[in-house]
């Protein structure tokens, strides 16, 4: 599933704007559809209202079930949200709370909803109430390194999974030694094909490396291999964007 990221503020507004106008065009549709149907209806329930003003009536009175529905019930999910692929958050990225969801609402009917209709900023309704957007076509802001976790896809601890700030070796001197030995090894692989004193995990000027063997210049017996490239004896190479280590044949998952 692919992760959405926080919208800058700088952007939200024009995106939100679209995303409203695609609501109301839709809404407009529908309240048109069935005017002709409910017309007489309309004059015999309420006989002052103009017949001119049937549909204008129709298209208020849906537009305010389907914010009702959207808006309360849906947790801001309306179609032009899903369509610009849109998640209406706290600022810690939550689904808002119903008294959230409620405050808001009430903001925005004070307003009829025109102050959500603005390229050139956010509603201020979602600001005062700390409402935060986020969406697919944002890419996600990177997790912190101690935050990113390493799992292991095959060999004998399959499915274990732990992230590198759990390891108090990473916690203090931030790296991560990887092996059979587990005098030497704060992440002890009981596999075949590890040798004892495998790969080092390590962080160096705020970024995260592997370095092959055990750090003296030794390599390992079966290899280390980032994203499928095969480390020489003792090399070191940066992880930055790679997702997959493999040491011998134990294939670890880095996930950010």
């Amino acid at each position: 599933m692919q992760r959405s990221g926080k919208i800058p503020s700088s952007i939200v507004g024009p995106i939100l704007t679209s995303a409203a106008v695609l609501d109301m065009v839709l809404v407009l549709f529908v309240s048109a559809m069935v005017t002709d149907q409910l017309s007489s209806q309309m004059s015999r329930t309420l006989p002052s209202l103009p017949s001119e003003l049937h549909g204008a009536g129709l298209f208020v009175i849906f537009l305010l079930v389907y914010w009702i529905l959207t808006e309360l019930v849906l947790g801001g999910r309306t179609l032009g949200r899903l369509a610009h692929g849109l998640t209406m958050c706290d600022d810690k990225g939550r689904p808002l709370s119903a008294g959230r969801r409620i405050n808001r609402f009430s903001r925005k009917m004070a307003t009829c909803g025109l102050a959500g209709i603005n390229p050139l900023t956010a509603p201020p309704y979602d600001t005062k109430t700390g409402v935060v957007w986020f969406a697919t076509m944002v890419p996600p802001l990177p997790r912190a390194l101690p935050r990113w976790q390493l799992k292991v896809k095959t060999g004998r601890l399959q499915g274990k999974e732990q992230s590198l700030g759990r390891f108090p070796s990473f916690r203090d001197h931030g790296l991560i030694c990887i092996g059979r030995d587990k005098a030497w090894a704060h992440l002890v692989l009981p596999d075949a094909s590890i040798s004892a004193r495998h790969a080092i995990l390590q962080v160096h000027e705020g970024k995260l490396m592997v370095r092959d063997g055990d750090g003296s210049g030794k390599g390992s017996s079966n290899g280390t291999f980032l994203n499928g490239k095969h480390l020489k004896a003792g090399q070191a190479a940066w992880i930055n964007d790679a997702r997959t280590l493999r040491l011998g044949d134990v294939a670890i998952e880095i996930i950010r």
